[in-house]
């Protein structure tokens, strides 16, 4: 683990596939249990830089007889093993930091399970949660720093004094300040053990932050937003590289509004981060679930 915590390897997260995004429980990729290995087989998408990752963490099928959250196994794969494919997944902006993976008999040891086989789906909520709190916590930067600083930038370089513009570039700072405050108290709760739904919140606004930033920014560039350098497949050796960047670096403005639209789907769609504070915070009734109780093989089970 020390690789990975001195930011020495890259490792990716194997969780969405073609039909199973927001519904994440209802994952079809299967591990089947071979002595002493796992036999994995399924394909997963959206992968952030799976292409230069050493490992991934993927949560698989060990159990479709069981209800779809009760028949999950979490492991940690070593990208390099065969039957392990990784195909890039070009965006909207040329740059395809997204991958497709693709399981075709690949053998995982037992040793490489995390948790029990079936629970999977406890340890995925909590890596969840715990991105979820991180990715609001990428807004913990120093005052007035992110992509709001973009945006202000952009304001001073063009000498714009229009008071109108003036007022909803000062309503994005406090927007931004008011995240970065928020991710404070997420990454208290995270310290402690922890993590809550301030995770699911800071994720929710830090999402619809860097669309509110670009929009404004395109609208600062008139026709010159309209214009974009290339459109060149490049793949990015970390994230947000030429994307929206920290605030720090030059970046092109019209690529970044480009990819700030799947803001608000990575990591959890802002959908699901509303049904989570409403159940978790406001309690309200949770959602009818009619699979719940299904064995996630049934015929019975929702059309896959």
């Amino acid at each position: 683990m020390r690789p990975l915590f001195t930011c020495d390897e890259v490792w990716c997260q194997l969780f969405s596939e073609p039909n199973a995004g927001s519904d994440l429980g209802n994952l079809g990729t299967s591990a089947v249990r071979d002595g002493d290995e796992w036999v994995v087989n399924g394909h997963k998408v959206w992968t952030t830089l799976a292409h230069v990752s050493s490992y991934g963490i993927l949560v698989a099928r060990t159990h479709p007889e069981l209800p779809k959250h009760r028949g999950l196994t979490f492991f940690l794969v070593d990208m390099r093993t065969p039957g392990v494919e990784v195909r890039p997944l070009r965006q909207i902006s040329g740059e395809a930091e997204f991958n497709e993976v693709l399981f075709t008999d690949a053998r995982i040891p037992d040793s490489m399970r995390v948790g029990e086989p079936g629970e999977g789906w406890r340890v995925t909520i909590g890596a969840l949660m715990h991105e979820r709190s991180h990715n609001a916590d990428l807004a913990k930067r120093p005052r007035g720093m992110g992509p709001v600083a973009h945006a202000v930038r952009l304001w001073q370089d063009m000498g714009m004094t229009d008071p109108a513009r003036r007022d909803e570039l000062m309503r994005i700072w406090i927007e931004a300040e008011v995240i970065r405050l928020t991710s404070i108290r997420a990454e208290q709760l995270r310290k402690s053990g922890t993590p809550g739904p301030e995770g699911s919140t800071g994720k929710l606004a830090t999402g619809i932050l860097p669309q509110r930033v670009f929009e404004f920014c395109m609208s600062l560039l008139g026709p010159a937003g309209m214009v974009i350098s290339d459109y060149e497949m490049r793949q990015p050796d970390r994230m947000f590289e030429g994307n929206m960047g920290d605030g720090t670096e030059n970046i092109e403005i019209v690529k970044a509004f480009l990819n700030s639209r799947s803001a608000t789907i990575g990591g959890g769609t802002t959908e699901i981060q509303k049904n989570t504070m409403a159940e978790r915070v406001l309690g309200l009734p949770k959602e009818l679930r009619p699979d719940r109780d299904v064995p996630w093989s049934s015929d019975s089970a929702p059309v896959r």
